[in-house]
């Protein structure tokens, strides 16, 4: 591999890495931990973020798209309980779990 390509795969490295300390920080912030909903989906999202991390070799290329679809919906339980007075609401809950279902099916189609 050229010395291009590895400077840039060690960029995305170091990328990738600081998205997920943020979006760490961010679900450690307090946000969400005062209610049953979104704890159970921050939870859940941080989870499949580890799952993640634990198969990035076997990801086929897919780890970028799949932690961005991860960092997508913590971020998106936050607008919603923004949005709502601080919580989401059971509908709001319902379409996070069905986004995380998605994510957590792509994370196990595209190990190899």
């Amino acid at each position: 591999m050229s010395k291009a390509k590895h400077a840039l795969s060690a960029l995305l490295v170091i990328g990738m890495g600081a998205s997920v300390l943020s979006s760490s920080a961010f679900a450690f912030s307090g946000f969400g931990h005062n209610h049953g909903r979104q704890a159970e989906v921050i939870e859940r999202a941080q989870q499949l973020g580890r799952e993640i991390q634990a198969n990035r070799g076997r990801l086929g290329g897919n780890y970028a798209r799949l932690m961005s679809q991860d960092r997508r919906i913590l971020r998106q339980a936050e607008r919603n309980a923004r949005k709502n007075g601080g919580y989401i609401t059971p509908q709001a809950q319902l379409k996070l779990n069905q986004e995380e279902n998605r994510l957590s099916q792509d994370i196990r189609h595209s190990i190899r």
